[in-house]
């Protein structure tokens, strides 16, 4: 089991048959990848060892023999030749593939270890003495034991660029002493070389900045000499090693420095730092950005159709969050992040693309100095990210996993080159030197991605440079003009949104690279950083911005979000205002909850290090008072307003004398910190979106903040105020905050007056000192101290009308009634508002029927339903009947009920003295925005996005759906007034796009045009097209494949988007939809009634449609690209013909240029009797003709004695084999058999492959020759051919036109055949294409046979085994498929 590819491979003995399997993200379904059954396809009937190389998707194992195979576990193909012939002398017995796939470990029955590399099958150096071999937390160990057996030594198998070395762990025989091992190791310092090898030796982005120096220090017991002499040989020999790699290494001197040093040394003497070069100076800020540089984190990854990204290393749980801002608030960059947020210069994004294993990290490590894993197998998953800073500019390195694998989707691989092309100054795009069909299936998906993001100045404006691997120097103009062609090919297919045009502004370029590890390699290398340095431009100005994009992407495509970047990352800036505004305000600071740290303040976004404070120094004369206030110091919540006040009492404690001056100055500060606090929050705001001015959608925003923040500030000023009550202890005024509860208390801790006694001195003979006051604080008469009675003390004469419980404040001897000092004795019956509640603070002694409180404002709430501010009006009866008798009574004129600007303002509503916000919904038809929002699902799976069919599971990206939105009115409800003039509009500015309302019926998003455009005629709907969750799959089968999903007929089709669907079904598809009569209108152009019945329904009547057919009957426009869109109206039948296909030695398709019918689909069968031009096939028309339209294989057969037996039946089924795949591909082939020994002896002649018996084979025995078998093969040739053309290509309607083939197999040598075959191949090769194959069976020198093959211009095969026989027939058989078919 594999966990990096999830990918399970089980191996049964009793049938020797490998069956791989699949699982889905969550390990929780299983699926059936391929079964292969050696025996059946090859003859094998038993393996000795096997392992799995995951990374490449092969499978090694020894066969009974002890030969070494290797097989593609995905299409079941055996890989010959240069694999066997290198390793035919081994017996392999035990095979152990290292970590990384590199490498394999072959042990043969003598006990030796092969390392032989997996890709170039090198053969390393042996491993010797080697007891067994065992894996143990994915390493390969060995065990070794002492030739005295008294010791056991384990060793680490390593295997680095072309070398085997290891590292040992002795392990001792405690009892016994003096006794040690002599057994020679490789040591673990060669690890240098791999290092080496496998990463740059000079930091090309910084070349002031030099290779480490190395000094080696080497302890021993024997001669320190010899040591010292072994040392340099071994590090000469590294040094060695690295220059046949040609990379230059003029700062790189692994063997200057070393010295020995005696084990028994007490002393280690200390290395002279004068021989070592003058080391650069360099910062501890360096030092660190480099170290966070240097080990890459992983920030992405696709799986099953979802995007998925990565915090910290972790994948990010996006179904809780309910927007693309929750999902980019979750992430983290880690300590990546702090080098973004600190970094002021330009930021370019370099990155790396392509194919799979063509050296896509290789070249990006050697371009920038990162250090992404480079692995010949699949070493990259999602994409990874590193950073290079230099003096000027902070480059950042991702690397993204090769493309076109089959563990990824079409949809996978489009997710992921989108976001490369969103975010990168340049993309690097790998690829071999041929413009193959993986290449321009990669392109197709890089197409199938255009259409979903529109391109900005930030993102879609990178390069698109194609590196084109191992191109030699005479032939860098022949490969460019091939790349140059298809690159134009792919342009024309769709001229208006291909994806150089609508993901890379900057244009593309072909770039050829000389073959790895040449010099010219490395200087090239060298010109590309220079072209990045001086002629890439950078998108980004600073690390912050990046960082912010980069996450906003990430967040978007996890959650297929693909709405406008710009004005959602404006969105994003003031969504974060708006959230953090609250805070901001009462606290100074984002969150309240956390301390006041420096990513907790108040800064620009943008300068996360440059915090927006202010400090400011006020004065308040009337007490005499001058102070510094800070801003972050300042909370206004009502739990700090007494530390305010305390702080401000303790410089300038209240008293008698001062109080109201001293409370003026204290309200007159509180205004002074909030004007403070207002103005930091203003200036913050102004910080963060400055750079925003002028795109789309500003204005509007800005005017909602604006609103929020006036509010804000509004509330503030009435919340944080203070109370106009009297103390409960004193008469001097509450100096809590406005709405407090409790008792009402003013500064005093003692409430007491502490002025001097104005009676004391006068009285010197009874009072010996002067003293206080005993009054309470704010009393009106005169100061009194108790000591002596200088007061009547007497109850007040208000005591009897239950208005006042205090004595008497006069002298002992006065005139009247006694009086207890206060100015009025109020009435104190509760106030006639009943809403009031406070006491009535008429004077008692004025008669009055009405009860009125001290307030003199109403205390209603205003009007506005959203307003919680009090009336504004100077009534404490406004808008009540009380009012004008309470008037009456107190003789009072008539006055306004409001002042506004000085103007008076009656009103019988009541209004508080500010401008309000709407509340109601725009009135503009159509939607005022779209948003994204989160599905409702049944079931947990389907929130997740787990598809769970009948053949099938899976995960994949449905969890949020777009809905249209109005939003609220964004006019101003001026003061005093319940509405605003005019309709109620969402924006402030005229030209705002309102969205069409209208959905699209298979996906549910909305249009994206102006509501009204349809009114046009013509005018189609368009939108992002999501998933499909409003239809379901009908077929004329049970199930069928979509995109590698298989699924039964009848499931729900919500795991696949629009555009990516019709894509994957290719030319020719068709739409089925149910029958409403509109199929009988022949107007109805593309649209026909059911050809076939159609499940899960059949009963149901349904209707086909052309792709562009069914699109415009919804009304919408097409998603798909031009060039496919044309492709998909067109008849899905081609040519098989072999001159379309381009194969490999072995067999494999390298490239394919189908030849399709020229014809649209649904079109009328051609007849055969057409004479225009082209070749009609089954009532189709292909453009193109071919030579021959099947073949003639002649077998030539060695029946001599060495094949009796085993030999011959095994010569007999691969024949058998062979027959049976030209019987399925083309049975109209013909073949002819001659079976020879000393003599040659026709079996059977020009017959249909139909017409085979292996019975007609029989074994006859003798000696060799074969001239008298190419003699008989030249006239079996020359009889049947009968009237074929002799030069130039026919039609297929043509008769006996085969192709002569000649397969000659045999197991022995002659001395004879030469001039035969010159024969052969000089009549029928330029005339008949003739071709040869020369079969060598067994292991003797078979030159001759390979001699023969270059006369005949053929080619050779060798075959050690019966297996390889098999495979070399199977082979020839698959080189040849059906000519002249119609296939669909």
């Amino acid at each position: 089991l594999d966990t990096s590819t999830r990918t399970l491979c089980i191996y049964t003995s009793t049938d020797t048959t490998f069956v791989i399997y699949s699982f889905d993200d969550g390990y929780s379904h299983l699926s059936n990848l391929a079964t292969h059954d050696l025996y059946g396809k090859f003859g094998i009937t038993n393996i000795r060892s096997f392992c799995i190389q995951f990374s490449s998707n092969f499978v090694w194992f020894a066969d009974q023999g002890g030969l070494i195979r290797k097989m593609n576990f995905v299409d079941g193909t055996l890989v010959t030749g240069k694999l066997q012939q290198k390793t035919k002398h081994m017996k392999a017995k035990y095979l152990k593939m290292v970590p990384g796939g590199s490498c394999i470990l072959v042990e043969d029955s003598e006990g030796k270890i092969h390392p032989i590399m997996t890709e170039t099958y090198t053969l390393l150096p042996d491993i010797t003495m080697i007891e067994r071999m065992f894996t143990l937390n994915d390493s390969v160990f060995g065990m070794v034991q002492s030739q005295d057996k008294n010791s056991l030594e384990i060793q680490r198998l390593i295997v680095t660029g072309s070398m085997s070395i290891s590292h040992a762990t002795r392990i001792e025989e405690s009892k016994i002493a003096g006794k040690t091992s002599d057994i020679k190791n490789k040591h673990w310092l060669s690890y240098l070389y791999s290092v080496y090898v496998k990463f740059p030796v000079q930091d090309l982005l910084n070349p002031e900045q030099k290779p480490f120096d190395f000094m080696f220090r080497v302890f021993g017991e024997c001669d320190l000499k010899k040591l010292s002499d072994v040392t340099a040989r071994f590090l000469k020999s590294i040094m060695s090693g690295l220059q046949k790699t040609n990379k230059p290494l003029d700062f790189l001197n692994l063997g200057i420095y070393h010295e020995s040093i005696a084990k028994s040394s007490v002393e280690v003497p200390e290395i002279d730092e004068l021989s070592f070069k003058s080391p650069m100076l360099t910062t501890l800020e360096q030092i660190t950005k480099k170290l966070i540089g240097f080990i890459p984190t992983q920030i992405a990854r696709c799986q099953m159709n979802h995007f998925v990204p990565l915090t910290d290393g972790c994948l990010i749980q996006v179904s809780g969050k309910s927007d693309v801002f929750n999902v980019k608030d979750s992430m983290s960059l880690g300590m990546y992040e702090a080098v973004f947020n600190s970094w002021k210069g330009p930021v370019k994004v370099v990155t790396s693309m392509g194919k799979q294993s063509t050296g896509k990290s290789y070249t990006l490590n050697h371009l920038t100095g990162s250090s992404f894993n480079i692995s010949g197998g699949r070493c990259t998953d999602g994409c990874w990210m590193s950073i290079r800073v230099t003096a000027d500019c902070l480059y950042v390195i991702l690397d993204f996993e090769g493309l076109g694998s089959f563990e990824r989707t079409d949809q996978d691989d489009m997710l992921l080159s989108l976001f490369n092309s969103a975010i990168s100054s340049l993309t690097l795009f790998k690829t071999e030197h041929s413009f193959d069909r993986d290449v321009d299936r990669i392109f197709t998906r890089f197409n199938l991605g255009s259409k979903q993001l529109e391109r900005t100045e930030k993102i879609f404006s990178g390069k698109f440079m194609i590196i084109i691997k191992d191109v030699a120097e005479h032939g860098v103009e022949e490969v460019r003009n091939e790349f140059e062609q298809k690159i134009e090919k792919v342009i024309k297919r769709d001229p208006k949104s291909n994806f150089i045009r609508m993901l890379y502004g900057g244009g593309h370029e072909i770039y050829p690279f000389n073959p790895f590890e040449s010099e010219d390699y490395y200087s090239e290398t060298i010109t590309l950083l220079q072209i990045i340095q001086k002629d890439i431009q950078p998108h980004f100005m600073d690390g912050k911005s990046f960082m912010d994009m980069m996450k906003l992407l990430l967040a978007k495509f996890a959650i297929n979000d693909f709405s406008p970047v710009d004005s959602q990352y404006v969105e994003a800036r003031f969504k974060f205002l708006c959230d953090h505004l609250e805070n901001a305000m009462i606290y100074g600071q984002l969150n309240k909850e956390l301390p006041k740290q420096p990513e907790n303040s108040l800064t620009n976004q943008d300068d996360t290090w440059n915090q927006i404070s202010k400090k400011k120094n006020v004065g308040y004369p009337e007490i005499d008072l001058v102070f510094s206030i800070e801003d972050s110091e300042l909370v206004f919540d009502a739990s700090h307003f007494t530390a305010i006040v305390k702080n401000f009492s303790s410089r300038c404690p209240p008293n008698h004398q001062n109080f109201c001056f001293w409370r003026k100055a204290l309200e007159t500060h509180l205004l002074d910190c909030l004007k403070m606090r207002f103005s930091t929050v203003q200036h913050w705001i102004n910080e963060n979106i400055k750079k925003f001015d002028g795109q789309v959608g500003f204005k509007d925003l800005l005017e909602r903040i604006t609103a929020s923040r006036t509010n804000l500030e509004n509330k503030m000023r009435g919340d944080f105020s203070l109370c106009s009550e009297t103390c409960d202890e004193c008469f001097l005024e509450c100096t809590q905050i406005k709405k407090h509860h409790g008792s009402h208390a003013c500064s005093s801790s003692t409430h007491m007056c502490s002025a001097p006694c104005e009676f004391c001195p006068k009285e010197d003979n009874i009072c010996k000192k002067t003293s206080s006051c005993s009054s309470r604080l704010g009393h009106l008469e005169s100061h009194k101290c108790k000591e002596v009675n200088h007061r009547c003390g007497k109850r007040c004469s208000f005591f009897e009308k239950n208005t006042c419980d205090k004595e008497c404040n006069l002298p002992v001897i006065h005139e009247g009634e006694h009086h207890c000092g206060l100015p009025v004795h109020c009435c104190l019956k509760k106030c006639s508002l009943d809403a009031c509640g406070e006491q009535c603070k008429t004077d008692v002694n004025i008669i009055h029927s009405v009860h009125k409180c001290h307030k003199d404002q109403c205390i209603e709430k205003c009007s506005i339903p959203t307003c919680e501010n009090n009336c504004a009006a100077n009534n404490h009866f406004h808008a009540h009947t009380l009012s004008e008798r309470f008037k009456e009574e107190r003789c009072i004129e008539t006055e306004p009920d409001f002042t506004l600007d000085g103007n008076p303002y009656h009103s019988n509503e009541h209004f508080c003295d500010r401008d309000h916000a709407c509340d109601e919904k725009c009135e503009m038809e159509g939607y005022c925005k779209t948003k994204k929002k989160k599905v409702e699902s049944n079931s947990k799976e389907e929130s997740r996005g787990e598809f769970k069919g009948a053949l099938s599971q899976f995960s994949y990206t449905d969890s949020y759906v777009e809905e249209g939105k109005k939003q609220k009115c964004l006019m101003r409800i001026p003061a005093l007034r319940k509405e605003h003039t005019g309709k109620h509009l969402c924006s402030l500015d005229n030209e705002k796009k309102h969205y069409c309302t209208k959905v699209c019926p298979t996906c549910e998003n909305i249009c994206e045009k102006q509501h009204g455009h349809d009114k046009t005629e013509g005018s189609l709907h368009t939108t992002r097209h999501g998933n499909m969750r409003n239809c379901h799959f009908v077929v004329n089968q049970d199930d069928f494949d979509v995109g590698g999903h298989r699924y039964q007929v009848g499931e729900p089709a919500k795991a696949e988007m629009c555009h990516i669907f019709c894509s994957s079904l290719g030319r020719g598809h068709i739409h089925v939809v149910k029958c409403e009569g509109a199929c009988h209108n022949t107007t109805n152009v593309g649209r026909r009634h059911e050809t076939c019945k159609y499940g899960p329904n059949k009963n149901q009547q349904k209707d086909e449609m052309l792709h562009s057919a069914y699109w415009e009957s919804i009304g919408f426009e097409d998603p798909c690209q031009e060039g496919d869109i044309e492709s998909f109206g067109l008849c899905p039948f081609y040519c098989n013909g072999p001159d379309h296909i381009r194969r490999g030695k072995n067999g494999k398709i390298l490239d394919e240029e189908r030849s399709y019918c020229t014809l649209n689909l649904w079109h009328e069968p051609v007849s055969p009797t057409y004479d225009g031009s082209g070749t009609v096939v089954n009532g189709h028309l292909f453009p193109c003709t071919h030579k021959f339209a099947s073949y003639h294989f002649v077998l030539s057969l060695d029946d001599s004695g060495s094949m009796t037996g085993k030999p011959w039946d095994e010569l007999v089924e691969s024949v058998t084999a062979f027959m049976k795949n030209r019987q399925s591909v083309s049975p109209r082939d013909k073949f002819s058999i001659i079976q020879n020994n000393e003599t040659a002896v026709l079996v059977a002649e020009y017959r249909t492959v139909t017409e085979y018996n292996p019975c007609d084979l029989k074994f006859r025995g003798g000696g060799t020759s074969f001239k008298c078998a190419l003699q008989k093969v030249d006239e079996v040739i020359q009889n049947n051919i009968g009237n074929n053309p002799s030069r130039g290509y026919a039609t297929m309607e043509m008769t006996r036109k085969e192709q002569p083939v000649l397969l000659f197999m045999s197991d022995g040598i002659c001395d004879d055949g030469e001039q035969e075959m010159k024969i052969l191949r000089d009549k029928y090769k330029d005339k008949y294409d003739f071709e040869c194959y020369t079969i060598g069976f067994g292991r003797e020198n078979l030159e001759k046979l390979k001699d023969l093959a270059k006369i005949g211009g053929g080619e050779y095969r060798e075959c050690l085994e019966a297996v390889d026989l098999k495979i070399a027939f199977r082979e020839i058989a698959a080189k040849y498929p059906v000519l002249a078919s119609a296939m669909k």
